[in-house]
This record gives C-alpha cells, structure tokens and sequence, in this order.
C-alpha cells in the first residue's frame, strides 16, 4: 500500500478460496471514500502477486516480487505512473526472486530487504537507482543477524529501520542500516515493547516515531495478535497506545497493508487496509490511526 497526493494505491492480494486474483491497481478517494479499479495500460504485469512491496516516489509506484498462484517466488518489477495509469518493465538483473520481503524508498531510490526466495530466507540489502534504472547489492548485516521475512522496514533520519520478522521463530529485534556509511547497527529498545511478531501494520508518524499493530505471534495461523504500539527512535522506548479515537480499534489481524499518511487536516496517521483474521478469514476493512500524540 502506498500514498500519491489524497489518493490510496493496493496491488496484490490473497483472496478467499475460490476467488481468482487479479493484477488490477486498487485506488482509494480520500476524499469520497470510494474504492476504484484504475485503468491501466502498457506493461501489465501478466500474474497476481502475494507478498510483493510497493512504494511511491513522487507520482510513480514501484511493485517488485511476491508468490504467484504456484508459490513460485518472483521477481518481477514493475513501475505504474499513477499519472497515465501506465505500467513499465523495469531490469531486475541484480536481484533475485523473493516474497514477503520489506521495500523503503528514500529520495529516488527503492531499498528491498529480506523475504523468502527458492534458497530460503534473507536478509540482503538492495537498492535501485531510479535515475539510472540499476541494481546494487548493498552490504548485509553481520551473522548475529537473523535472515527474516515479514519484517518492517522504513526511513527515519535517513537511516533504514528494520523491525521484527520471522526466521523460524518470531523476533523482536530492531536494527538500522545507515546508506551513506554504509553501516549496519543493532537497536536496544525498552519501554512497553511488542511481543515478537511478523506481517504486522507499521508506518512512520511525526517524523521520529514507528507505529505498529496487530501482527502473527506464532507459525499457527490462529496465533493473531492485537494492539498498537509507538516506537520513539529518539528515546528507543516503545509505548503501548491501543486507542482510535476512544475504542479499542480493529480485531486482532496479521498480513495487512499498511502506510504512512496525513488526513486533510494535516494530522499524521497510518492506514492498515485488509488482513488475515485469528478464524484464517480475510478482511477487507479499511481503518486510520490518527495520532495525536505519543507521550514516550
């Protein structure tokens, strides 16, 4: 899930037994809350993807990899100019086909992370340069780093964080990786911290500030966990805040989509679209955390 201007973008999904899936872009009016399919020319991408990343940099989407109808691991890698509703083939000449893997973008470049592939799972860096349409490997972190999947990873500062994961078992580690030193470092967090976790909604809020919910805690499908949780990266001190807006928000759900964005009145928040529930149901359930203020 990512944000252009006022408007919402979702491509890829798991859908109810039985349901075929499809390659559509899915775009949600702020405005007039209304859902629409967007048309879309050029070079579709050919399959429907489960587990693929999506970011925006400025007016232009960027979707790599996912899990086709097979449980093949891919690497297509698409651009889609939200401005044409066109698709373009982009080169994917240095990195591997993976799932479940994490995307960040800061300037013009796209970072991938992690994810599962057919050699299992990772914990490889890459990035793309947009300007010049190519792949590098950037350094991995040490071997005290576990290879994961399901993990979140944004910007803040100008430093990618990487937040919990699953490699066999759940993890609650916090890292970050700096792009100019080129530098991996380990983050002690305190405070009211989250249960380890994977595939949960996370988004960057006020510029310094990491929120999470909801989440799977356990490889059994009906391991779901709840609550919303606000990582100061300044304090590294975590915060329970399981409020929207007076009730105690969404059931517990886990593989939704999640962004970063600010309402009309220019209040930070995070959008957590969809999801896997505790019954294995999926949701299609739309809700936004609008944050008034962390106390940590």
């Amino acid at each position: 899930m990512a944000v252009v201007g006022k408007k919402i973008y979702s491509f890829g999904s798991e859908l109810p037994s039985g349901q075929s899936g499809d390659n559509d872009m899915l775009v949600f009016e702020y405005g007039t809350f209304k859902w629409s399919r967007s048309p879309a020319r050029g070079d579709v991408p050919e399959l429907s993807l489960l587990g693929s990343g999506l970011v925006a940099i400025g007016s232009t989407l960027y979707v790599f990899g996912g899990q086709d109808g097979s449980d093949m691991h891919r690497r297509d890698f698409h651009s889609f100019d939200t401005t044409r509703s066109e698709w373009t083939q982009l080169p994917t000449n240095e990195i591997g086909p993976r799932s479940f893997h994490s995307m960040a973008a800061i300037g013009k470049k796209v970072f991938v992370f992690g994810g599962v592939s057919t050699t299992g799972l990772q914990k490889t860096l890459y990035v793309y340069e947009t300007d010049s349409k190519v792949w590098s490997e950037l350094p991995s972190p040490g071997y005290s780093f576990p290879e994961r999947e399901g993990a979140g990873l944004h910007v803040v500062g100008g430093k990618l964080w990487v937040l919990y994961g699953f490699n066999g078992g759940m993890l609650d580690d916090v890292h970050t990786f700096d792009p100019d030193q080129q530098m991996w470092t380990q983050v002690e967090t305190s405070g009211e911290k989250p249960c380890p976790r994977r595939g949960f909604a996370s988004a960057v809020v006020t510029g310094n500030r990491i929120l999470m919910f909801g989440g799977q805690s356990a490889t059994e499908p009906d391991n779901v966990v709840g609550g919303t949780f606000c990582l100061n990266t300044e304090t590294l001190k975590w915060e329970e805040i399981d409020m929207f807006n007076g009730w105690s928000g969404p059931t517990p759900r886990a593989w939704c989509a999640s962004t970063s964005f600010s309402s009309a009145g220019g209040i930070d928040g995070m959008l957590v679209f969809g999801g896997k529930l505790q019954t294995s149901a999926l949701c299609n359930g739309l809700f936004y955390y609008e944050v008034v203020g962390c106390s940590n």
